[in-house]
C-alpha cells in the first residue's frame, strides 16, 4: 500500500511539474568577443503550475577562433509566467541563477533579466547577466530561437463570451477611449424566441434601462429584433436638456443568424457593415467614456447568444474627399461676383482634422487659382429635429492656404504658385450633400472674402404702375413688373419689364436692369438711396438707346409694397426719369428696452426697435428684428385708436413664413397680447412659436416684451417746435394738411408720430 502511495505521489509531480525542451537558434555574447551562434542549442522550461516556471539554458557554448569554451548549463527557478491566447510569457529582473557542468569555473550567474516566449511548437528566451570568470565579473548574454510570435492582445473584454441571458435583464458597462478605441459585439440571433416581436437583443447608452437617457447630453442605442419577419429595428434618442429628446430610427431587412455590431467615433453605429448612424448624430454617446451593453429596454429581454463583445484599439482610417457643388461670392475692391456651381473639396484627414481645398476662384471674370488648406481643427455636431442630418463644423479660425495654381488675377496681385495665403475661416458648417462657409483672404495688400453656399436669391415680382419721363414728355403705364433680385448681403438686382416712353411712341424699350444695387434694412423694410449706377435695356431695340448712365435710384420695399425713383442720362445727355408704384406709407419707429426669454435662456436689449407700419382697415404691420435666427420677423395685427391717440394692438398665431437656411418652409406663429402705442410709447408682450415647436420643445418659444408700461395721457397736439414735412391719413393717403382723426406725421428732424384732430 505504501508502494501505491509512492508511485501516485511521483505521478501527480510529474503531471504537475511538466519539462518542455525547445530546439532553436542560439547567440552567445560574452564582454566584448564576438557573437557566437549555434544551431540545434536547447533551452527547457518546466512548468511547476500556479503561474511558476523554472527555465534552464543548456550547454551555453562559446567560440573564439579555433577555441570552444563550454560556460555551462544555466538554471532559473520559480519565474512568474502567464499564458494568454495560448502564449505563455515568462520575465524575471535581477535574478540569481545556478550554474553547473562549467567548464570555465562559473558556479553562478547574478544580476540576470531572463525572458522567455512558447508556445507548444516553440520557444523564444534571452538571458543577460553577469558571470565571474579569472576574479572578473564579465557580461554574458544569450538570445534563442526567434521572435515571431504574434503581438499580444489588447483587446477589452466585455462581458461574457458565449453568454445566453434566456430572457433575463443584463447590462455591461465598458470604459471606452473613442480616439483609440471601438465597441465590436457578435450577437447570435438564432437563439431568439421564434414567435418573439421587437425582443431587445442590444442596447448601447449612458443608462441603458430606460428609453432615453436621464443623463445630461447623453443618449441610448436600442436594437430589436422580430424574427419573423427577419427585422431589425434600431432606435437612438438623444437627450439634452433644452431641447428634450430627438428621435432617430432605421430599419434593417433580411437579417438572421450572426450580426456584427460596430460602436466607433468615425462611423457611428453600424452593424455588418452598413451604416446605421453616423457618428455625428450620435455626439452626444462620444461625451462619455463609461457606456453600457445590455438587453434591459421593452417589454422582451433577449434571448440571443453574445458570443463576444469587446473594446478594441482603433485608428482612422483614411478616406475620399467629398466634392461639394454649390452657388457662391467673391468680394474684392467692394464688388461681388457670383457663381452658381463653385466647387469646394472636403477631407477628414484625421479624428476632428479636415483639408479644404477651394476650386477655380475667379473674379470679375479673371482666374486667381485654387485654394488650400490642411490641419483644419472641427468637431461633429447633431443635426435638429427627429431624423436629422449630422453637421460637420469648423471652428472660426485664422489659417494658411496655399495657392495650388495661380492665373492672371493671382499675377496681378503679385501672388505665385506655391504661395501661402493668410487666411481666416468663419460659419463653416457641411452635411453629407451640403457645404457653406465664409473664407477671408489676404490677397497680396487686397483683402477678399469668399462666401459658399450662398442662400438662393429672394426673387420677388411686384405689379404697379410706371411712371416714365423722357425728353420732358410723361406718360403712366398700368400693370407693369418690377422683379427684385435681393440676394441678403445688402445687394440686390432691379429689373422692370418692357420699358415705354411716350416720346418714343409708347414702343417697348426691353428690360430696364441695374445690377449689384446697394440697400439699408431699416426694421422689416429695405431701403435703397443710391447713385452713380449704371442701368442697361435688355433687348432694346435701339442700338442708340442701350444704357442709362449716373443713374440715381432711391426707394423702399416694404412687405409686398414698393415704390421706387430712378433718374439717369440717356444719349449722353437727355435726362430719363420712372417712378414705380406709389409712396409708402412710412412706418413708427418704436425704441425701447427687449427682454428676450427662450427656455431657461433670458437677456434684455437696450436701445431696440420695433417698426409699425399702418395699413388701413385697422391693420398694421408689426417687425421685430433679430428673433430666432431671423433678421427680422414681420407680421400683420389687429389695431383699434381711441380719441385719446391710443392704439391697441392684438394677434393670434398670425403667420411669418421663415427665410434662414435650413427652415424654409418652417412657419412661425406668433401672438402679441396687452399692446399698446400713443405717441413715442409702445408697451407689447410677443411670443413667437418657432415653427410650431413651442409646445414640444420649450426653447422653440420665444418671448418678447418690449418697452415699459404706460399711462396714456391726452390727445397729443403738434407744436411750432418741429416742422411738419409729409402728412398721411391713416390708409396711407398722402394730405395737403392735417385732417379730422388720426394723421401720421414726419417732421423735419426725421421723426414719425400720430397726431388726432378732432
Amino acid at each position: 500500500m505504501k508502494k501505491i502511495f509512492t508511485l501516485l505521489s511521483l505521478l501527480v509531480l510529474t503531471l504537475t511539474a511538466m519539462a518542455t525542451t525547445f530546439t532553436g537558434h542560439r547567440i552567445v555574447t560574452v564582454g566584448y568577443l564576438e557573437p557566437s551562434e549555434m544551431d540545434n542549442a536547447t533551452i527547457t522550461v518546466t512548468d511547476k503550475g500556479n503561474g511558476k516556471y523554472d527555465v534552464v539554458f543548456n550547454n551555453i557554448i562559446n567560440k573564439d577562433g579555433s577555441y570552444e569554451d563550454n560556460y555551462g548549463t544555466f538554471t532559473f527557478s520559480d519565474l512568474d509566467g502567464v499564458t494568454a491566447n495560448g502564449i505563455t510569457t515568462i520575465e524575471g529582473k535581477l535574478l540569481t541563477g545556478a550554474v553547473t557542468s562549467s567548464g570555465m569555473g562559473i558556479s553562478s550567474i547574478g544580476v540576470t533579466d531572463v525572458f522567455v516566449k512558447m508556445n507548444d511548437e516553440k520557444a523564444y528566451a534571452t538571458m543577460d547577466g553577469l558571470i565571474t570568470m579569472f576574479s572578473r565579473d564579465t557580461q554574458l548574454k544569450v538570445e534563442f530561437g526567434e521572435d515571431d510570435f504574434p503581438a499580444a492582445s489588447t483587446d477589452k473584454v466585455v462581458g461574457e463570451d458565449g453568454y445566453q441571458p434566456a430572457g433575463k435583464a443584463f447590462d455591461w458597462d465598458f470604459d471606452i477611449d473613442h480616439y483609440a478605441e471601438k465597441f465590436v459585439a457578435v450577437v447570435d440571433l438564432s437563439t431568439c424566441a421564434a414567435d418573439a416581436e421587437n425582443e431587445n437583443v442590444a442596447s448601447i447608452g449612458t443608462d441603458i434601462n430606460a428609453w432615453f437617457s436621464n443623463v445630461a447630453n447623453a443618449g441610448n442605442i436600442h436594437i430589436y429584433y422580430t424574427p419573423a419577419t427577419k427585422t431589425l429595428t434600431c432606435w437612438y434618442i438623444s437627450s439634452n436638456a433644452s431641447y428634450g429628446a430627438w428621435k432617430y430610427s432605421k430599419e434593417l431587412t433580411d437579417i438572421e443568424g450572426e450580426i456584427n455590431i460596430d460602436f466607433s467615433y468615425q462611423y457611428g453605429l453600424r452593424i455588418n457593415g452598413q451604416q446605421v448612424f453616423d457618428a455625428g448624430q450620435l455626439v452626444k454617446l462620444y461625451y462619455h467614456n463609461t457606456l453600457h451593453f445590455g438587453s434591459q429596454e421593452g417589454s422582451t429581454r433577449s434571448n440571443a447568444t453574445y458570443k463576444s463583445a469587446r473594446v478594441v484599439k482603433t485608428a482612422f482610417e483614411a478616406t475620399d474627399a467629398t466634392e461639394y457643388t454649390a452657388p457662391a461670392k467673391m468680394l474684392l475692391d467692394g464688388k461681388y461676383s457670383r457663381f452658381d456651381a463653385a466647387q469646394i473639396s472636403l477631407q477628414a484627414t484625421d479624428y476632428d482634422v479636415y483639408t479644404i481645398i477651394l476650386k477655380d476662384l475667379s473674379h470679375n471674370g479673371k482666374y486667381l487659382g485654387s485654394l488650400k488648406f490642411t490641419n483644419i481643427k472641427g468637431y461633429l455636431a447633431e443635426g435638429s429635429g427627429d431624423n436629422s442630418s449630422s453637421f460637420i463644423v469648423i471652428n472660426d479660425t485664422t489659417a494658411n492656404a496655399v495657392l495650388k495654381t495661380a492665373g492672371e488675377l493671382a499675377s496681378s496681385l503679385g501672388l505665385t504658385k506655391g504661395q501661402e495665403i493668410r487666411a481666416s475661416i468663419k460659419d463653416f458648417y457641411g452635411q453629407t450633400s451640403f457645404l457653406a462657409g465664409d473664407f477671408t483672404m489676404q490677397l497680396g495688400d487686397k483683402e477678399a472674402v469668399y462666401s459658399y453656399y450662398v442662400d438662393t436669391p429672394a426673387v420677388n415680382e411686384y405689379t404697379n404702375t410706371l411712371t416714365t419721363t423722357f425728353s420732358s414728355e410723361e406718360q403712366s403705364y398700368t400693370d407693369k413688373v418690377m422683379t427684385v433680385t435681393n440676394y441678403g448681403d445688402g445687394f440686390a438686382d432691379i429689373m422692370i419689364s418692357n420699358v415705354q416712353f411716350k416720346t418714343t411712341g409708347d414702343a417697348n424699350m426691353g428690360n430696364l436692369i441695374i445690377k449689384e444695387v446697394p440697400y439699408t434694412k431699416q426694421g422689416g423694410d429695405v431701403v435703397i438711396d443710391a447713385n452713380g449706377l449704371e442701368a442697361t435695356f435688355e433687348n432694346s431695340p435701339s442700338t442708340a438707346m442701350t444704357i442709362l448712365e449716373n443713374v440715381s435710384l432711391k426707394g423702399t420695399i416694404a412687405g409686398e409694397e414698393l415704390y421706387f425713383e430712378i433718374n439717369g442720362m440717356a444719349l449722353s445727355d437727355m435726362p430719363v426719369s420712372l417712378v414705380f408704384g406709389k409712396p409708402i406709407t412710412p412706418a413708427v419707429v418704436y425704441t425701447g428696452t427687449m427682454k428676450v426669454t427662450s427656455g431657461e435662456d433670458y437677456k434684455e436689449i437696450e436701445s431696440a426697435t420695433i417698426t409699425v407700419r399702418p395699413n388701413g382697415d385697422n391693420k398694421y404691420t408689426f417687425c421685430v428684428p433679430n428673433i430666432g435666427g431671423e433678421d427680422a420677423i414681420t407680421f400683420v395685427a389687429d389695431g383699434e385708436t381711441d380719441e385719446n391717440g391710443v392704439t391697441t394692438y392684438s394677434a393670434e398665431k398670425a403667420e411669418y413664413a421663415m427665410q434662414q437656411s435650413g427652415w424654409e418652409g418652417y412657419i412661425t406663429y406668433v401672438t402679441l397680447t396687452r399692446a399698446k402705442s400713443q405717441g413715442d410709447k409702445f408697451y407689447g408682450r410677443f411670443f413667437f412659436d418657432l415653427g410650431g415647436y413651442a409646445e414640444s420643445y420649450p426653447s422653440y418659444g420665444i418671448t418678447v416684451v418690449f418697452g415699459e408700461k404706460f399711462t396714456p395721457t391726452g390727445i397729443e397736439t403738434a407744436t411750432d417746435d418741429t416742422t411738419i414735412t409729409d402728412i398721411y391719413s391713416a390708409d396711407g393717403v398722402r394730405q395737403n394738411q392735417l385732417q379730422k382723426g388720426l394723421n401720421i406725421v414726419r417732421q423735419a428732424n426725421g421723426k414719425t408720430t400720430k397726431i388726432i384732430i378732432k
